[in-house]
């Protein structure tokens, strides 16, 4: 699952912003949930030194605070190098900035109308679903392909599978999360000796 963190010194666009996010999500079915909506670049950061999941992050450039935005991607970045970082500011001319600054961000939202914002977070958070889903296919993750939808959980994440009191159904137990899905123990069974198998390639 992928957590979202909204920083935004503008209390009114803050609300508006938690508000698109969070209606794409729903309308979407991705697998990311809201972590944290504040004003506050130190609040932010601490919150992210204790969580261990993917992070999204919605950043004002000018936050009224010691730390702009671009210094505060700066301390993400360190935290979690494969988090997503996007940008939200009124100020066009700044985004050259986030390449000096060398935060990787992955758009750069101009403040205009507010049907305009609400677009691009929607493109914004699509284009981070395909991108996590893309990245953890490659990696020691368990994907689940439901309803058109696709949630991936690390295998560090999960604490064990057990059958369902439904037919063809399984159901996976995570640290956060239970979640039932359409499946057979074999095929856990298979998933499971493939990754032994990538983890020791010479036994």
């Amino acid at each position: 699952m992928i957590h979202i963190y909204i920083c935004e010194d503008n209390q009114t666009q803050l609300e508006s912003f938690q508000k698109y996010i969070s209606d794409s999500v729903m309308i979407e079915e991705l697998d990311m949930q809201i972590a944290l909506a504040t004003r506050s670049p130190q609040e932010l950061l601490d919150a992210v030194f204790a969580d261990k999941n993917t992070g999204l992050f919605f950043l004002d450039i000018e936050l009224n605070s010691e730390m702009n935005g671009l210094t505060l991607a700066q301390q993400i970045r360190r935290i979690q190098p494969r988090c997503f970082i996007i940008f939200i500011t009124s100020h066009l001319e700044m985004g050259f900035l986030t390449f000096q600054y060398k935060v990787e961000a992955l758009d750069f939202i101009i403040k205009n109308s507010p049907e305009q914002i609400k677009s691009r977070i929607h493109e914004c958070l699509l284009d981070v679903d395909r991108k996590y889903t893309s990245l953890n296919n490659r990696q020691n993750t368990f994907i689940i392909h439901q309803n058109n939808r696709y949630t991936a959980f690390s295998y560090d994440e999960i604490i064990f599978f057990e059958t369902s009191g439904n037919i063809h159904k399984m159901i996976l137990h995570a640290r956060n999360r239970v979640i039932e899905f359409t499946g057979q123990l074999k095929d856990m069974e298979k998933e499971l000796k493939k990754l032994t198998a990538a983890d020791c390639p010479h036994q």
